[in-house]
């Protein structure tokens, strides 16, 4: 996402009439922007101008009320075109809002050409631009002539468009109009550009479904797939089947169902893929026109878990899966500018599936007018009694023998294919399914099946993806460590499983949960290795607190006591790995708490040194056992953000790399900031003595500090994934081979996630467990 800041050189305002002028940049073209300031600074010694204004749009900006009041304010709007500024999503945003209000004649928008820059189906390319000859500013052999001429053209604009326009406020108290919210406008535009990133490019366009596929399939309308008022007194003959005009498109079909749209179909006939084709149409309508609601890709799997009305669990989606803040995610669903897809509704089992259908029809009837688009396999949708309140359901229709023939046409292997499926008619019947017909062109010819009429569909599919699985992990150079086949299937097995077990569409290495691990006894040592870890550092601590209170047997008593409340304290907190996003505001509200406790414990320590007393020593050691559990219930404290979820565009462990960091950071200043305390102290004489274990203690609390900032799960991760690893469950390095199984067209990702190419393939998987 783009953030930014703003740079701003204004002018006071004279008192001529008030030709104001408003220029902005990206950041890169700092230099030439600068040049032009001078210039039209010029222009207001000479009252040309009355007063001018800039931006210069950086990576570091966040409020855009500036650009918001320019909008408002200005007479003349300069763009600064260069392909820094159109790659800008601020930029762009503004200059559409400024040519909206260019429309009454009242203002005026003059694109300047800086650098070369590719214009194709710019808003601005009606424009007139300077300078005059089309030619852009570094292109010119003397830039201050290419700036002159711009000073001319801007005089003359002025004495032919408006000489005397009236003044105009500048306070930006005052508004000339309707109110230009900007930054909703931009976030809508890194919402739908987020959207695109993630499903279209990452997932559409990764498929090895073909577009021949697409472009023209064969639909049926399906009346009886929906609830119709007027459905018992309808004919049979109407609930039937009836096919569709050749060449009808899926955005043809949601404009006739006035969004209101139900896709059916059998498995691998392409559902998914034709709602995400559906979903780019979508979102360019949504670049095109604001009003338009933004396209939101749902997965119906995630509904069951909570069960929440339909309104609430878009809001809460939002935040879990694409990571809104609460508060945008809700203004996005109450003023209905989401467009939801959902997909999944298969996944629910009977029972479940008949109470999600009431749940959207629910829906449905409190939001008739907003449009709704649901995906999913016939079978088990039409064989619950419950039916959508939508206004169209249409089916997917397997391959005709044309589009057969023409797609293994476009893909050279025509001959070898087309002979197999006229030996074999199971597989002919399999090859019109689209997805079982492109995984056979991706397989070696040789390994083209045979002799699948005595078995079920089920194996006939079994047989197709173990060949397809093979012939994928065979092909080009071999890795040294994944070469062996059956323990790629063996650890894609694994993945496939316990995403079905534990309802996972999108697979984040960093949220694996102690129940993943295969059987009790790894459960045992993942508990035995984190009471551990907080045992001894709980231990030591107290133990050091205890030596320079007291004596060496109250040092022996704490760190016991110590021990036995760290390890509790430790494994209690495993039992659920919290990768809490740390976010601004989340990591000062965390680090104020922590230095804060650090202090008090402290001051404690070295109040109750003084005074050297019995009566000191058992003051300090209780205060310190009271204080231990708050420390460790830190731990066990649920963050107050969600868990950190897909992120559009980070890399697989971002997360865990950004707690990693966090950790080290804060844990690193609580360790040095009481070190150097302790070592002032000393020099002061403020100390009796234990000078070592102040020391120590106070890299003990730096340490429970990043503990409590990241580092935890940090480690409570890495313990996971080395006893996934010792249990066979997972290699090594599972980051790399989750690469590697997406670079052989196994998984696909999708931000910092990865998904099964296909949910027949996944299911494949799941059946070799």
């Amino acid at each position: 996402m783009e953030i930014c800041s703003i740079t701003m050189t204004t002018v006071p305002p004279s008192n001529t009439s008030a030709r104001t002028v408003f220029y902005i940049a990206a950041s890169k073209d700092k230099l030439l922007a600068t040049k032009l300031e001078k210039h039209l600074a010029g222009l207001k010694k000479q009252h040309i101008i009355a007063q001018w204004s800039g931006c210069k749009v950086t990576s570091s900006m966040r409020n855009l009320r500036t650009l918001e009041h320019a909008l408002q304010q200005a007479s003349v709007f300069l763009l600064l075109i260069s392909p820094d500024f159109l790659a800008s999503d601020i930029c762009m945003t503004f200059v559409q809002q400024a040519i909206d209000l260019s429309v009454n004649g009242k203002k005026i928008v003059v694109p300047v050409l800086l650098r070369p820059a590719l214009m194709q189906d710019v808003p601005f390319a009606h424009l007139e631009s300077v300078p005059r000859d089309g030619r852009c500013v570094t292109s010119w052999r003397n830039r201050d002539e290419a700036f002159l001429d711009i000073a001319e053209a801007l005089t003359e604009l002025f004495e032919h468009s408006f000489p005397s326009l009236p003044q105009t406020q500048t306070s930006p108290l005052i508004s000339s109009g309707h109110s230009i919210d900007m930054q909703s406008q931009v976030k809508r535009l890194h919402l739908l550009e987020s959207m695109h990133e993630r499903w279209i490019k990452n997932v559409l366009e990764g498929q090895w479904l073909r577009n021949a596929l697409l472009i023209n399939p064969t639909f049926h309308e399906l009346p009886g797939g929906i609830a119709n008022p007027w459905q018992s007194a309808m004919q049979e003959t109407e609930l039937r089947k009836r096919p569709l005009p050749d060449g009808t498109s899926i955005i043809d079909i949601y404009d006739q169902a006035q969004g209101a749209l139900l896709i059916l179909g059998a498995p691998g006939m392409g559902k998914t893929t034709l709602l995400l084709a559906l979903m780019r149409d979508l979102i360019e309508r949504a670049k095109q026109y604001e009003d338009h609601a933004i396209p939101v890709f749902f997965h119906l799997a995630y509904w069951k878990e909570k069960r929440l009305p339909l309104v609430d669990w878009f809001a809460q989606e939002l935040q879990d899966r694409y990571s809104l803040q609460a508060n945008v995610a809700w203004n996005l669903v109450n003023t209905q500018q989401v467009l939801p897809l959902l997909d999944g509704l298969d996944m629910l089992h009977t029972e479940t599936l008949s109470a999600c259908v009431n749940t959207i029809n629910e829906y449905r009837q409190a939001y008739h007018a907003l449009p709704l688009v649901i995906c999913s396999r016939s079978t088990e949708y039409l064989e619950q009694q419950a039916r959508l309140i939508l206004h169209r359901a249409v089916t997917l229709q397997p391959l005709t023998e044309q589009q057969i023939d023409l797609y293994l046409a476009s893909t050279g292997k025509f001959a070898a294919i087309h002979e197999a499926l006229l030996k074999d008619e199971a597989l002919h019947t399999l090859a019109t399914t689209p997805l079982v017909l492109s995984i056979l062109t991706q397989i070696d010819e040789q390994m083209i099946p045979y002799n699948l009429n005595e078995m079920t569909i089920e194996t006939r599919r079994s047989i197709i993806f173990t060949i397809y699985v093979e012939s994928v992990l065979t092909r080009g150079e071999k890795h040294k460590l994944y070469s062996l086949l059956s323990e790629t299937r063996r650890w894609l097995a694994w993945l496939a499983h316990e995403m079905e077990i534990h309802g996972h569409i999108l697979f984040f290495p960093e949220h694996v949960q102690p129940d993943w691990l295969p059987a009790k006894q790894w459960s045992r040592v993942y508990y035995l290795c984190n009471g551990l870890v907080g045992g001894v550092l709980s231990g030591l601590a107290l133990a050091l607190v205890g030596n320079i209170a007291g004596s060496h047997v109250s040092a022996i008593v704490a760190g016991l006591v110590g021990l036995l409340i760290g390890s509790i304290g430790f494994a209690l907190a495993a039992r659920r790995i919290r990768l809490a996003a740390m976010t601004r505001h989340l990591v000062l509200k965390r680090h104020i708490g922590s230095l804060l406790f650090s202090l008090v414990v402290w001051l404690l320590v070295l109040i109750t040194n003084q005074s050297g007393s019995f009566v000191g020593t058992l003051t300090t050691l209780i205060l310190m056992f009271s204080l231990l559990p708050l420390l460790i219930g830190q731990l066990l404290k649920e963050p107050s953000d969600t868990l950190l979820e897909e992120a559009m565009t980070m890399p697989p462990n971002y997360g865990l790399r950004q707690a990693t960091s966090n950790g080290i950071r804060i844990g690193s200043l609580v360790s040095i900031s009481f070190g150097l305390l302790v070592i002032l102290f000393q020099l002061l004489g403020v100390l009796t003595g234990h000078f070592i274990s102040y020391l120590l203690l106070a890299l003990l609390l730096g340490l429970f500090s990043g503990l409590i900032l990241g580092g935890l799960a940090v480690l409570q991760i890495k313990i996971l994934y080395w006893l996934l690893w010792q249990s066979r469950s997972t290699p090594r390095n599972y980051i790399e081979f989750l690469d590697y199984a997406a670079k052989h067209v196994l998984l696909s990702k999708v931000g910092s996630g990865y998904i099964f190419r296909y949910s027949l393939m996944q299911d494949y998987f799941y059946t070799l467990m």
